[in-house]
């Protein structure tokens, strides 16, 4: 019965080893890197924007090989998103964005408030099976991306010549 509920209440050992689609992981690094190496010729400096893309750069994201996701993987990923969103919404309140800036900056915010949704509904259900589990993270895994490039473009937009 764990083999096939790994969070169910009967598993001594509640996780789940999830393995990321290769090509998706390939392909978001590399989105990472040119990022990063856009970000250093916009602004040497760091600032607090860095602590949002060590959300988009968690191991878990940027490996190839097997993770063992348990609950207290999920409460880190989870605090990790939540700091990350009220950091946005900090930027929000303090910065002076134009319009276009400030819609990029809300929409990033939202796809977080998703991404905090689903590591929600994954910890509330523990007799989610393998494959359904598998399923899960791998919509876990496309909303970080897809976060990721929402984010991207703010960033870009904020520092266009």
């Amino acid at each position: 019965m764990t083999w096939f509920y790994p969070y169910s209440p009967f598993s001594l050992h509640k996780s789940f080893t999830y393995k990321p689609d290769q090509k998706v992981v390939q392909g978001y690094v590399k989105d990472i890197e040119e990022f990063k190496t856009f970000k250093k010729k916009v602004d040497g400096t760091t600032d607090q924007l860095r602590y949002v893309l060590e959300t988009y750069e968690q191991d878990w994201l940027m490996s190839e090989s097997s993770m063992k996701m348990d609950e207290q993987q999920l409460n880190l990923i989870l605090f990790e998103v939540k700091e990350t969103r009220q950091l946005l919404l900090d930027l929000v309140a303090q910065q002076d964005y134009t319009k276009e800036e400030k819609e990029y900056l809300i929409h990033t915010i939202q796809t977080l408030l998703t991404i905090e949704d689903s590591i929600t509904n994954i910890k509330a259900q523990p007799m989610l099976s393998k494959g359904k589990l598998e399923t899960q993270f791998d919509n876990l895994h496309q909303k970080f991306i897809s976060s990721f490039f929402v984010f991207r473009s703010f960033y870009e937009v904020a520092h266009e010549d």
